[in-house]
Order: structure tokens, then C-alpha cells, then sequence
């Protein structure tokens, strides 16, 4: 696994994430193959601290979101917490995560709240 603290130094050094960063996390990200919950919650750290990000890190960080959590095509209510607490972490939903509620619900792919607090893929 990359030193995701060395990352997160140089990627967060001037406070903005911007598309060569992207692709300089994506490279060292890369080598596993795989995105675990310890990258998403790099990600979030990231995306979290930063002052602005490009559009292509809020894209890649969705998609990285959908790919871990949504990855097995249900949710279960601890799922359903976690995706709620990140979210709703400043309290707010911003333009990119209504765009990614929005979007994952309109993909035949996509996902519904279900009556028993969880999450189905839908397709």
C-alpha cells in the first residue's frame, strides 16, 4: 500500500487538489488494484481538508465511493450510517454529492432506500 500520509502531504501541500494530483493518486493508488475502505477513507480525508478540488477528483472520488460501498449490490444499515455520517459531514449536502444521490438512483445500477433501512442496487 502507498504511504497514504506521504500522499496526503504532497497532495494537500498547497491546500488544492487539483487533475495532476489525481493522476499522482491514482498511480500510487493503483498498485493494489483495489479500493478498500482505508482508501475511501483517505479520500474523504483528503477531499475533507483540501480548500478547493477539481471537478476530476470529485468524480474520482464518487465513483471510488460507489465502487466500495456499492460494489456487492446491497447495502446494509452499517453501510447506510457510514454513507449518511459521510455525507452529512459539514452538515450540508453540496452540489457533488446530491449530483452522485441523483445519479446512482437514475442508473438502472443505481441504488433505493429500501423499507428496512438498507440499500438495494436496483438493475
Amino acid at each position: 500500500m502507498a504511504d497514504l500520509q506521504k500522499l496526503k502531504a504532497r497532495v494537500l501541500d498547497d491546500e488544492v487538489i487539483d487533475e495532476d494530483d489525481v493522476d499522482l493518486i491514482c498511480r500510487e493508488l493503483n498498485h493494489e488494484g483495489k479500493i478498500d475502505r482505508e482508501v475511501v477513507q483517505f479520500l474523504i480525508t483528503l477531499r475533507n481538508e483540501a480548500q478547493r478540488v477539481c471537478p476530476h477528483f470529485q468524480r474520482f472520488f464518487f465513483e471510488a465511493i460507489e465502487i466500495n460501498v456499492l460494489m456487492d449490490g446491497r447495502i446494509d444499515a452499517e453501510q447506510v450510517s457510514w454513507l449518511r455520517r459521510m455525507l452529512y459531514a459539514d452538515a450540508k449536502i453540496d452540489e457533488y454529492e446530491l449530483r452522485f444521490l441523483w445519479s446512482s438512483n437514475e442508473r438502472p445500477s443505481g441504488f433505493a432506500l429500501s423499507s428496512k433501512n438498507s440499500m438495494t442496487r436496483r438493475g
